[in-house]
């Protein structure tokens, strides 16, 4: 487990909380047939079906359940699970709320990391006006 850069999706902290975010928006359905699924590819169908309803509720905005479950964790690991969220929203292009907004960059504001390297604050920074500027409709970079 470790960082290869500063942003908040260069480690495995962050691939891991994608992951399970992935889990958290998919059907019941989806994930049960991952347990049962006897093959790589029957479970490789089964995650991109996950994936699949993920980026629906993502681009959708549907996702104030994942959020209070979210907010429920560890303060060591619900940080950066909140900015992976807003991360993912962005990149599928999601509606995001003003109140959904705050949350984002008030999990980026207050990153620990950002207050001893230089290089964490300006991706921090960076993550914080992208969250700003972010209009859904207009994919993750193009603003």
């Amino acid at each position: 487990m470790g960082w290869w850069g500063c942003g908040v999706m260069d480690g495995d902290l962050p691939l891991d909380a994608y992951f399970e975010i992935e889990l958290l928006l998919g059907s019941k359905e989806a994930i049960a047939a991952i347990e049962v699924a006897c093959d790589e590819q029957r479970r490789g169908e089964c995650y991109a079906r996950i994936e699949e309803e993920a980026a629906a509720r993502l681009s959708s905005g549907d996702v104030a359940s994942i959020m209070s479950r979210i907010e429920a964790y560890d303060i060591s690991y619900r940080g950066i699970t909140i900015m992976v969220l807003g991360e993912m929203m962005m990149q599928h292009d999601g509606h995001i709320s003003d109140e959904l907004k705050q949350k984002f960059i008030a999990a980026a504001t207050e990153d620990k990391w950002a207050e001893s390297s230089d290089g964490r604050k300006r991706a921090m920074d960076d993550y914080i006006e992208r969250m700003r500027n972010h209009i859904a409709g207009t994919p993750a970079g193009e603003v």
